[in-house]
């Protein structure tokens, strides 16, 4: 029984040694050779690191994530990185002369954020996978485009990752080289892509020290600034505030005295992330402009006052999540709302073009326009005033 046992693990060392790696062709040849063996795979799992080189193995888990952009991929693709983890696969550093890694390394880590960002944005539980693999966490690895693992983690949204860095001593405040982004700006700014709920990693990163009045400029102490207005000088409280994450921003501001210096985000900056999304999860909509309201409320006790600009940034923002995105909605589902046998939509009276005064049901949609009302009745005669 114990050959048996052994008959794949011997059947991959000899493929592995048929082969030479040199030779393109030999190396997907391989590849797929091990894609087959894994279904069929039985008995003792391989030590992989006894068998490929560790250059061998991040080429593997490499062409397997390309797999995700090809429409023809085949179904036991995707069992492969969960094959390395169940056979006890773990990265290990190259280390120089004094004993600690080598850092600077392109793994399949930053492949993936860097050159799959479709499959990931579907998936981006992915890196939990890859994480398994690639847990070094005191060594953070810097790609050719200036990402670290830490990085990518926060980016990703990987809250368990990031604090296993942050406890073994990753400064928070580390940049991208080639942006200047810390991992707070990463954290911020793909928060509607790539998923809610980053409130929790944002505390957790200020909690480690992480600064949030540093711009994501690549200038020396002149980023240090809270007036930061162009695309590479965005601090974290700019993109919170323009992500409408009102946890994130009480958190921001329990860390900054002075907001002198602070600009509201422009107005094609103002929500963007949320723009254009209209599979949305339920109360969104309804969530977003309660949510930009509590902001407003924040930023004013903090002593920022709204001007006109920045009201009207906000009532256009109001109008797309009340009037557009429902419309956006009708047109990509045909759901603008429908009767109470479809599970999931809501029948709306302004909907349906009633011309009573609007009751229940209301959809989310509608239900944020009536929640904005007084935002904008409040606005309306300073904007008449001006206007006359």
């Amino acid at each position: 029984m114990a050959g048996n046992d052994q008959k794949c693990v011997k059947k991959l060392k000899n493929m592995r040694a048929s082969f030479d790696w040199e030779v393109e062709g030999a190396r997907y040849k391989i590849l797929r050779k091990f894609y087959l063996l894994i279904i069929d795979w039985w008995g003792d799992l391989p030590n992989l690191k006894e068998i490929f080189r560790r250059e061998e193995m991040d080429w593997f888990i490499m062409e397997y994530l390309d797999t995700f952009n090809d429409s023809n991929r085949v179904a036991y693709n995707c069992s492969f990185v969960k094959f390395l983890i169940r056979a006890g696969y773990k990265d290990e550093p190259e280390l120089d002369k004094d004993g600690k890694p080598i850092l600077l390394r392109t793994t399949p880590v930053h492949h993936a954020a860097e050159n799959i960002c479709e499959f990931i944005r579907d998936y981006p539980e992915a890196f939990e996978d890859l994480f398994k693999i690639y847990d070094r966490f005191d060594a953070n690895y810097l790609g050719e485009y200036g990402l670290t693992h830490f990085h990518i983690a926060c980016k990703f949204g990987r809250h368990e990752v990031v604090e296993k860095f942050l406890e073994l001593g990753q400064d928070p405040n580390c940049r991208v080289q080639e942006t200047g982004d810390t991992g707070l700006h990463l954290t911020l700014r793909l928060y509607a892509l790539f998923g809610f709920g980053r409130e929790k990693l944002v505390e957790s990163l200020l909690r480690h020290g992480a600064d949030a009045n540093l711009a994501n400029a690549e200038a020396d102490d002149s980023s240090r600034r809270m007036d930061a207005r162009d695309k590479s000088g965005r601090t974290p409280l700019q993109c919170a505030v323009a992500s409408v994450m009102s946890n994130a921003v009480d958190a921001l501001l329990a860390r900054v005295d002075d907001l002198s210096g602070f600009v509201f985000p422009s107005e094609t900056y103002f929500g963007s992330v949320h723009k254009g999304n209209v599979f949305v999860p339920p109360n969104s909509d309804t969530n977003l402009a309660s949510k930009a309201l509590l902001i407003v409320e924040s930023l004013k006790k903090k002593g920022y006052e709204i001007d006109q600009t920045d009201a009207l940034t906000i009532m256009k923002f109001f109008n797309y999540i009340g009037v557009v995105r429902q419309s956006l909605a009708f047109l990509f589902t045909g759901d603008y709302d429908s009767d109470d046998s479809e599970p999931g939509f809501e029948y709306c009276t302004m909907c349906h073009g009633s011309r009573e005064a609007p009751k229940e049901p209301l959809c989310h949609a509608h239900k944020s326009t009536l929640i904005s009302r007084g935002f904008f009745q409040r606005w309306a005669l300073g904007f008449f005033s001006t206007l006359t």
